[in-house]
């Protein structure tokens, strides 16, 4: 894969990450994984990602 547009993709993930914006982190993970196809990489860090979603929604489900 192309260095500069998976290290484009690679800063976002970051970004997002320590935002704790994990809906687009979870897109973005999806456009890599459009974009460069699966590896076990980007299976990890799409699973991560929905994991903290659930997380995130199961803890706003129980404040609610």
């Amino acid at each position: 894969h192309e260095p500069f547009e998976w290290n484009t993709y690679s800063a976002r993930l970051s970004i997002y990450f320590e935002s704790k914006d994990y809906d687009n982190y979870l897109k973005t993970v999806n456009k890599m994984l459009e974009r460069f196809g699966s590896s076990e990489e980007l299976e990890g860090y799409r699973q991560k990602a929905e994991a903290w979603i659930a997380n995130r929604d199961q803890k706003a489900m129980q404040s609610e």
